[in-house]
């Protein structure tokens, strides 16, 4: 299956991993009163600012000290709650790294796929996530590209057609060369 194509040596793999990088995208930055006043600014949120400016115009300051304090509690409780949520996605993430079947030296081998450089050859098969953008050489497949366009309809992907990192083989198998990895694939640069 593979007579054409033939993946990289180590030596290579291990110098591409050096000029690129880890096959992972950088996680955008939290930043916490960014988060707070995103939670000042949705429907919840207009309908007690209103009540509080409504209080204030009434003359009514302990109601609007309470639905006042109410509002940035809510906010605060939020932004609290998202960044909680981001730590344990994180420590998941970082515990369930997945490997990827790819061609070295001649040898198909199991690799961390944080560890896939352009230019290798790895083989898919139904229930893989694509790890990198790859172009396919062999093989047909059909893969749920609903993780980056919302569709969930799969899309079929023959010889010389591109998948990109994130989607999911649904159905067939076949071999692929990695095209971009990391920050440099299509979901790094959105």
């Amino acid at each position: 299956m593979s007579e054409n194509f033939h993946g990289l040596t180590q030596a290579e793999a291990d110098k591409r991993l050096k000029e690129d990088g880890l096959n992972e995208v950088p996680e955008p930055e939290y930043n916490f009163f960014k988060e707070f006043l995103s939670k000042l600014w949705n429907l919840s949120a207009w309908i007690l600012e209103g009540a509080l400016i409504l209080e204030c115009i009434l003359g009514k300051w302990v109601q609007s000290l309470f639905v006042l304090l109410m509002l940035l509690f809510a906010a605060f409780n939020g932004a609290s709650k998202k960044k909680q949520s981001r730590r344990v996605l994180n420590n998941i993430s970082h515990k369930l790294t997945p490997t990827v079947a790819v061609e070295r030296d001649g040898k198909w081998i199991k690799i961390d796929s944080k560890q896939l450089v352009k230019g290798d050859l790895i083989s898919l098969q139904r229930g893989d996530v694509l790890a990198a953008d790859v172009k396919v050489v062999s093989g047909a497949l059909a893969c749920d590209e609903s993780s980056i366009t919302g569709e969930s309809k799969p899309v079929k992907k023959n010889v010389d057609d591109t998948a990109y990192a994130g989607t999911t083989v649904v159905e067939g198998d076949g071999l692929a060369i990695v095209t971009a990895t990391g920050k440099h694939s299509r979901s790094g640069k959105t």
